[in-house]
C-alpha cells in the first residue's frame, strides 16, 4: 500500500489538493490521512480560539491600566502619552495611546484611549462630568480592516464629529467604510455610528456622495443630505442598460421631496459634474487600472 500511495499520480494529486474524501472513498486504507488532517485542523482552530480569548482578556486589562494612567492627569487641560502594556500571560505587547483635551467642544473635556492588540483595535471615548468621566464610545475593529480615525466636521453644523475609517475584508468590489459618530451639541455626547460605504463628505454643502457596493462599471452612486444628525436620500445615479448593455447614458433617480418615497427619473447624457471628483468614481465608470 505504501508503494501504491507513492506511485499513483491520482492519489498524489488528491493529496496535494486536500481532497481527502476522494481518497477515503476509493482507497479505504487511506482513512488515516483524513483523520490526521481533521485532527490537525481542530488543533489549529482550538489554538486560534484560545489566542483570541487571551487577546480579548489582555485588551480589557490594558484598558484598566490606561484608565489608571489617565486618572493621574484628570485635571490637565491637555495630555497625551504612548506606552506598551504587557500582560503576564501574553508575549506581544498592547500599544496604548491616551489623549485628554477639548476635541469636540471648547466647553467640554474628553478622554480618548486607543488600544492596539494582536488582532483588534479598541477605541474608548469618555466625557468629563461632575463625578468623573462618562463613557461615550466603546469601539472595536479587526486590525486587518482598520485604516484610521479622524475628528472633523462631517455634517456641516460647525462641530467636529468622530469617524473611524476601515476597509471590508470580505466580498468583492470597492468597500471602504466610514463609521461616523455625530457630536451632540446639547449634551456633548456622540450619536451613531452611521455607516457609509465609499463616501466623500462635503460638510460645507451638508452633503455626502458615494459609490455603492457592486462590480466596477455596474454599480450606482448616491447623494445624501444632512438634516441635523440625520440623513435624507436625495438621489441615485446609475447607467442606463438595454439587455445588460450600457447605453452610455445615465439615469438620475431623485426624491420628489426629502423623506418622500416617491421618485422621479431623468435620463442624462453624462454624469453630473458634482460626482466626477468623488472617491470611487473610476470604479463607478469601470475605468480602473
Amino acid at each position: 500500500m505504501i508503494i501504491l500511495l507513492s506511485c499513483n499520480p491520482e492519489i498524489k494529486n488528491n493529496l496535494h489538493e486536500g481532497n481527502y474524501d476522494s481518497l477515503t472513498t476509493r482507497y479505504g486504507d487511506s482513512i488515516v490521512i483524513k483523520e490526521q488532517a481533521e485532527a490537525e485542523r481542530k488543533r489549529k482552530k482550538m489554538e486560534m480560539e484560545k489566542q483570541l480569548d487571551q487577546d480579548s482578556a489582555d485588551m480589557e486589562t490594558a484598558l484598566g491600566s490606561a484608565l489608571n494612567v489617565a486618572a493621574l492627569h484628570i485635571k490637565d487641560k491637555r495630555f497625551a502619552i504612548n506606552f506598551e502594556y504587557i500582560s503576564g500571560d501574553s508575549v506581544m505587547p498592547i500599544l496604548i495611546n491616551i489623549e485628554i483635551g477639548s476635541f469636540f467642544s471648547d466647553k467640554r473635556k474628553y478622554l480618548i484611549i486607543h488600544r492596539e492588540g494582536v488582532s483588534d483595535i479598541g477605541i474608548d471615548i469618555y466625557l468629563e462630568g461632575k463625578t468623573g468621566f462618562k463613557k461615550l464610545l466603546n469601539y472595536s475593529r479587526w486590525k486587518m480592516e482598520y485604516l484610521n480615525d479622524t475628528i472633523q466636521d462631517v455634517n456641516g453644523d460647525g462641530f467636529k464629529d468622530y469617524i473611524v475609517n476601515w476597509y471590508g475584508s470580505n466580498g468583492c468590489c470597492l468597500k471602504s467604510f466610514s463609521d461616523v459618530m455625530i457630536f451632540n451639541r446639547v449634551n456633548g455626547s456622540l450619536y451613531g455610528p452611521i455607516i457609509f460605504i465609499n463616501p466623500t463628505f462635503s460638510p460645507e454643502e451638508k452633503i455626502v456622495r458615494g459609490v455603492k457596493y457592486g462590480h466596477a462599471g455596474y454599480t450606482s452612486m448616491y447623494k445624501y443630505s444632512w438634516a441635523g444628525d440625520h440623513l435624507d436620500t436625495l438621489e441615485h445615479i446609475y447607467y442606463e442598460e438595454n439587455n445588460g448593455v450600457k447605453s452610455g447614458k445615465v439615469i438620475r433617480e431623485s426624491r420628489v421631496s426629502p423623506g418622500s418615497n416617491k421618485t422621479n427619473q431623468e435620463l442624462l447624457n453624462d454624469v453630473p459634474v458634482e460626482y466626477k471628483k468623488i472617491y470611487g468614481y473610476d470604479w463607478f465608470t469601470g475605468n480602473i487600472n
